[in-house]
């Protein structure tokens, strides 16, 4: 838990690592808990969305390849 905001400190080390892809909802925790400690900054939000909805085609089209003629 974050000392200085209570906000619950999310398991992040398979999401650091990119072996495994955030849902929506945990994502948003992150996106909280990091803002809230303030490791990221509220103008880097589009970016991570972003790149994270990049991150869930890549990791569809790599788990269906039948997607990439799409």
């Amino acid at each position: 838990m974050s000392e200085a905001t209570g906000v619950p400190r999310p398991r992040i080390s398979e999401y650091e690592t990119g072996a495994k892809i955030p849902s929506p909802k945990t994502l948003d925790k992150l996106l909280r808990y990091y803002l809230d400690v303030r490791l990221i900054s509220f103008y880097e939000y589009p970016r991570i969305k972003s790149d994270w909805s990049e991150a869930v085609r890549d990791k569809h089209i790599a788990n269906f390849p039948y997607m990439k003629d799409c």
